[in-house]
């Protein structure tokens, strides 16, 4: 009996991992298909969606907040640097870490062909749509929508809170209401 009740949960394993795995590259494909016409992205902080969603976007600039405090801007666009596609070349056309109110900035003035799209990782998803992300997240969407530009926000599936949930914010997180970001995931 215990040997066929681990060979179950060995499938259930299985079968919640390929779940996952599919959810993840819908919300991929949908993100990279929602963005093809950008040429420029902005991200904050650091996001392993977000990473697979640069992954299918080659030839793009990508500028990239600090992040501040923590920094995991620097370890992201280390990340998008490195980025390679199947036959090993560099899938980023450049990768700029800027100070976070300069990225603020840029997306603000919308100045033409300096930032087409932002898009955001998320830490939770609301049933209402708000996210969860690093604090800046806010700052980076209300410029964008100030500036008529598009924000994304790229969620694995499983960040989704059950309908009824509060997400729990402070200290590195703030809350992003629905009207400031699509969310994918």
């Amino acid at each position: 009996a215990g040997a066929a009740a681990g060979a179950g949960m060995d499938r259930l394993v299985a079968d919640l991992r390929r779940e996952h795995a599919d959810g993840l590259r819908a919300v991929v494909a949908e993100a990279v298909a929602a963005l093809d016409a950008a040429s420029t992205v902005a991200v904050l902080s650091r996001s392993s969606t977000v990473l697979a969603v640069a992954a299918g976007l080659p030839g793009r600039r990508w500028l990239v907040s600090e992040s501040l405090p923590g920094g995991e801007g620097a370890r992201m666009a280390a990340d998008l640097a490195g980025l390679r596609d199947a036959a090993g070349g560099k899938t980023a056309a450049e990768v700029v870490l800027l100070p976070d109110a300069e990225l603020i900035g840029i997306v603000a003035s919308a100045r033409r062909g300096a930032v087409d799209a932002v898009l955001l990782g998320a830490d939770a998803v609301a049933a209402d749509g708000s996210i969860v992300n690093k604090t800046g997240s806010r700052a980076l969407a209300e410029a964008a929508r100030r500036a008529g530009l598009r924000c994304l926000a790229v969620a694995d599936p499983w960040k989704r809170l059950p309908p009824g949930s509060r997400p729990v914010v402070g200290g590195l997180f703030e809350i992003l209401p629905a009207d400031l970001v699509e969310t994918i995931g």
